[in-house]
């Protein structure tokens, strides 16, 4: 089983039904693996490392086939 817990008692507003963005884009909001190493006390390798192989996966730019 895939789940993912986010602690968003500090968040005002933030509800059950509220979509939200770990890594990546979200309109002008950019979250990247550099910031959420640092957030976590880590590297951006481990960061995307310890994402689930059964998450979808979507390659841009130079690594795109």
């Amino acid at each position: 089983m895939d789940s993912t817990c986010v602690d968003v008692t500090d968040v005002p507003g933030a509800g059950l039904e509220d979509e939200f963005v770990l890594l990546g884009a979200q309109g002008s909001d950019r979250i990247t693996a550099n910031e959420l190493a640092r957030l976590r006390g880590s590297i951006p390798n481990e960061v995307l490392a310890t994402l689930g192989p059964r998450l979808p996966r979507v390659y841009r730019g130079a690594l795109a086939t």
